[in-house]
């Protein structure tokens, strides 16, 4: 298992996908949301995880649902099973 958190990776690259798609740099979101350009930069690759209070800041940001960052494509459920492996009695991967 890498250093980095799968599913802070993965919502990281959401927040990275929506800035861009609003024309922001790494810099520009940095200073709304009030953290340094290296920090945001750790959030959009995952070494760092996000609160849920800061995620909606930037939910509100981008004018989106908090919802948006926790909707996951098949490659990424695959992803975080593969990097985050839990046993449990059922599938817990069924339900996200």
């Amino acid at each position: 298992m890498s250093n980095y958190y799968p599913i802070s990776k993965i919502v990281g690259s959401k927040i990275t996908y929506y800035r861009k798609m609003n024309g922001m740099t790494l810099n520009q979101i940095a200073n709304i949301i009030g953290v340094s350009e290296q920090q945001q930069s750790r959030y959009e690759h995952g070494i760092n995880r996000i609160n849920l209070d800061r995620l909606n800041q930037y939910a509100e940001i981008f004018n989106i649902s908090i919802l948006e960052f926790f909707i996951f494509t098949e490659i990424e459920k695959e992803y975080i099973k593969k990097e985050f492996p839990i046993k449990t009695r059922g599938n817990i991967y069924e339900e996200i």
